[in-house]
Formats: C-alpha cells, sequence, structure tokens
C-alpha cells in the first residue's frame, strides 16, 4: 500500500486487493480533489496560560499550617514558663 501524496487541494491514494495466491489481486487507484487547504491558525484554548501560579487553596493551608505552627509555639513557651516558675529552689 502507498501511502498518500497530498499536493495542493487533492489527495491521491493507491491499495492492493485481492489475494496474489488466487490469481485474484489487483490495484485501486482514487483521487479525491476539493480538500480544503492549510488552516491560517488553530484554536487552542487557554494551553498557554495554563499554568497561572499555584491555586487558591494552597496559600490557605499554609497559612493554616503557619498558624498551627505558631497556636504550638506559644503553647509550648507558656507550659515551659509555668513549669519553671513553679520550681523552688
Amino acid at each position: 500500500m502507498r501511502l498518500p501524496a497530498v499536493e495542493g487541494r487533492r489527495a491521491e491514494g493507491t491499495s492492493a486487493v485481492g489475494s496474489a495466491e488466487g490469481e485474484t489481486l489487483g490495484v485501486v487507484a482514487q483521487t479525491i480533489t476539493g480538500l480544503h487547504g492549510t488552516p491560517g491558525s488553530v484554536n487552542s484554548g487557554t494551553g498557554g496560560t495554563a499554568d497561572r501560579g499555584p491555586a487558591g487553596w494552597t496559600y490557605a493551608a499554609a497559612g493554616g499550617g503557619l498558624l498551627l505552627l505558631l497556636g504550638g509555639a506559644l503553647l509550648l513557651r507558656r507550659g515551659a514558663g509555668r513549669a519553671a516558675g513553679g520550681v523552688r529552689a
């Protein structure tokens, strides 16, 4: 089988059909005309602007983690201060 040759607005293709063993082998040629040319542009959607940076939920998760970290540090500091204040020499 030969791949189609595209020239201008026409495509040509040839194929072998039948059986060589059965001696029914033949060739079929086809020409298709009236095809459109190459496009001037291709709509690609927002593919070029898809990466706009981190999503809003990532900032919310980072802020929540920071609050938990600061709250935990504050609790540890208060707990250490009370423990030291309760020990008398």
